[in-house]
């Protein structure tokens, strides 16, 4: 499935008329997900894995898991959902993927079976503001950038250095965006959590026979 989406994703970046037909969309190859560096990952990583836990024990993210947890426990109401939906209780970052994917393709917020009992828009305010100080928690702990996403990171400068491809074009989900985000200290609007659909473009020139990014 994710090779096809891909590859037809690359047909929209050549002129229609070259385009091969979308059903057979380019061929690409992908990476076993035990060697794929292109998520912070504790299989690529295992010392990654303890970043997240470690953060998470901090006095300051039990205060605002604390202050978020009525809106958290109306989620769930609403959205039928418990803490096993969650990768980690509490975590809120699927809950931010799909009512801002409801929100910004124009359909409405889940309400429950009583449909003055909704989620509103401010209450995705107040998600939208505790996820980024979240993923700006763990993306910003030491040694995250280094352990999450170092290895695409170099990679991605060997490439650079290599300079035998004019264009490079990666295709990964918010996570790998946001590691990269966080390695290049870049924020959008004082947040960290990249808005939909994100693109990332790093370009390079030679200086006095030195890459400078």
């Amino acid at each position: 499935y994710q090779r096809r989406v891909h590859g037809s994703a690359l047909n929209g970046l050549y002129p229609a008329s070259t385009r091969t037909i979308f059903s057979q969309p380019i061929p690409i190859n992908t990476m076993p997900y035990g060697f794929d560096n292109m998520f912070p990952s504790s299989t690529v990583c295992p010392a990654y894995s303890a970043i997240a836990p470690a953060r998470t024990k901090q006095a300051d993210w039990a205060n605002n898991s604390a202050q978020f947890a009525p809106l958290l426990a109306k989620f769930r109401r609403i959205m039928g959902t418990t803490s096993s939906f969650e990768p980690v209780a509490g975590d809120l970052e699927w809950y931010f993927d799909i009512l801002n994917a409801r929100k910004c393709t124009g359909k409405h917020l889940p309400c429950s079976s009583d449909p003055s009992d909704c989620i509103t828009d401010n209450d995705l305010a107040a998600l939208n503001q505790l996820a980024n100080w979240q993923v700006m928690a763990i993306y910003t702990a030491p040694n995250a950038d280094k352990l999450g996403i170092g290895y695409l990171a170099e990679d991605i400068m060997g490439l650079i250095m290599e300079e035998k491809y004019k264009w490079v074009h990666l295709s990964a989900h918010d996570s790998t965006v946001l590691a990269l985000l966080t390695a290049l200290r870049i924020t959008v609007d004082n947040e960290l959590w990249p808005h939909m659909p994100p693109t990332l473009c790093l370009s390079s020139g030679m200086h006095h026979s030195m890459v400078a990014s």
